[in-house]
């Protein structure tokens, strides 16, 4: 080989590795961008959350035991609509939680009020209906992200839950399936 085959080869190897590196640079910069577009997402819907009075006056039903689920719930648009605004914002965080947008400590702030209301007997309630209901219509349980949570960090018990007999189940059924 000449000196001139091997400049050429060294500017063809310089200039893999200039755009190596700077295909490595834009990566990190959209990995970047992605992430500051995801914390803003996740900051309105934790600020909605947390900081709205409407969706803290659901959360504060839950939280106290204020009895809301009962007969006439599903005939009224009050606090139906309400309720299950709050339920879809965080079953949406327990879905952004499960394929990995979220990290455990940036899932922390909700993590609380997700927890505290999945404990609550009736949130399970409602979600335990839902979920039946949806499951004989052949169609997608509602909140479907938040149930599969609440199952998997044992909040709420698998065997039970998947129960559609209210007797056995213990929930009070109030919907038609």
């Amino acid at each position: 080989m000449e000196n001139s085959d091997w400049i050429a080869l060294a500017g063809v190897v310089v200039s893999a590795i200039v755009g190596m590196g700077g295909g490595l640079l834009l990566w990190v910069q959209l990995r970047s961008g992605q992430k500051i577009k995801r914390m803003e997402l996740v900051a309105q819907i934790v600020n909605q959350c947390r900081f709205s009075d409407e969706m803290m006056g659901v959360f504060y039903l839950f939280d106290y035991g204020v009895e809301w689920y009962n007969d006439s719930f599903h005939n009224t648009r009050e606090p139906q609509g309400k309720v299950d605004k709050f339920l879809s914002y965080l079953s949406y965080l327990c879905w952004l939680k499960s394929v990995g947008a979220l990290t455990k400590i940036e899932f922390g702030g909700v993590g609380y009020m997700v927890a505290r209301s999945l404990q609550n007997g009736q949130v399970q309630c409602y979600l335990w209906n839902l979920y039946h209901w949806s499951k004989k219509m052949g169609a997608g349980s509602a909140f479907v992200s938040l149930i599969e949570y609440g199952l998997k960090e044992r909040f709420v018990d698998r065997v039970v839950f998947e129960n559609s007999d209210d007797k056995v189940s213990g929930y009070t059924k109030r919907l038609n399936f």
